[in-house]
């Protein structure tokens, strides 16, 4: 099954890095297929000399049992010593040959499940899909909720014959949460000269502030705020010359929001996020004259990443 050779061999010269190629090709076809325990071992390239200068290659496959998923086990730690432990089955799927979703939450109050289960790319009753489960830790990963990801098939111990389709794959997935809050500081020093400056040499100084909330709303929502001011001086006198202050925010959404939602089960995206942002900036410049009131900007921002 599948595409033909990623390579023509037909009139081509032998080279040992595309056979590495094919075999890499060839492996990863299975993996998505459902052979789990395919291994690059799995697969091998036997050369036949057929002429003076020409060569025959067979590639010998030993693919193995089919597998499909089976159970799916989440099992979250966070930082929280005082929250309680949490269980809750996300799905029991009808099929006696599918499974459930469970999840196990300790020591975090804010997550909810929700989260888990909208980045849960396959589901019990589906074959083995190694692509599906890179999405899967994808997905994961980039909520930024989490410090670790790891998600691991249960191949040794939990294995059993549901006929002859294939065999059950129950996976486990560890995830640890990281600090919800975070807060940064940073001073910054600034100089303007030039013709367009308030003076001839002015030298300033400033300070910023950015605060940010990992999973505000329960579902990987992340929160940022930013707060950045300065003053400036003229060298020559003591006089401030200038002053500005500059607030900007953002909620960045680990999914598409309505109306936009439909477009991941449309297309097989590589990741998908909203993002909400507001901006204001006032400054005053007191030698040119110039009073800058304000100046604010609102950004709705859709990534769909295929």
């Amino acid at each position: 099954r599948g595409d033909t050779l990623s390579f023509l061999p037909d009139g081509h010269l032998f080279t040992v890095p595309a056979l590495h190629e094919e075999r890499r090709r060839i492996l990863t076809f299975l993996r998505d297929e459902g052979y789990a325990s395919a291994t690059r071992d799995s697969i091998r390239a036997i050369v036949f000399p057929r002429a003076e200068d020409t060569l025959d290659v067979t590639f010998v496959i030993k693919a193995g049992e089919r597998f499909m998923f089976a159970d799916v086990f989440f099992a979250v730690s966070g930082p929280e010593q005082a929250a309680a432990l949490r269980i809750d089955t996300l799905a029991v799927l009808p099929s006696d040959s599918a499974g459930i979703v469970v999840t196990q939450i300790e020591g975090d109050r804010r997550l909810r499940s929700g989260l888990l289960r909208r980045s849960l790319q396959f589901a019990p009753g589906e074959w083995y899909n190694q692509s599906l489960v890179l999405a899967t830790k994808r997905r994961l990963e980039g909520t930024g909720v989490f410090a670790y990801t790891r998600i691991e098939a249960l191949m040794s111990d939990t294995t059993h014959t549901i006929g002859v389709e294939g065999t059950r794959l129950p996976h486990r997935i560890e995830l640890r949460t990281r600090e919800r809050h975070q807060m940064r500081f940073e001073t910054f020093m600034l100089q303007r000269n030039g013709v367009l400056s308030t003076s001839d040499n002015e030298l300033g100084t400033g300070l910023g502030v950015t605060y940010e909330n990992a999973n505000v709303l329960g579902r990987g929502e992340l929160l940022r705020i930013n707060t950045t001011g300065s003053i400036a001086g003229d060298v020559d006198s003591t006089f401030f010359t200038s002053a500005q202050v500059e607030v900007s925010a953002s909620l960045t959404i680990p999914y598409l929001i309505r109306p936009f939602h439909r477009l991941e089960d449309l297309f097989d995206l590589y990741d998908a996020r909203s993002q909400l942002s507001l901006a204001f900036l006032t400054a005053r410049r007191e030698q040119l004259r110039l009073v800058i009131r304000g100046r604010g900007s609102a950004r709705f921002r859709v990534e769909m990443q295929h």
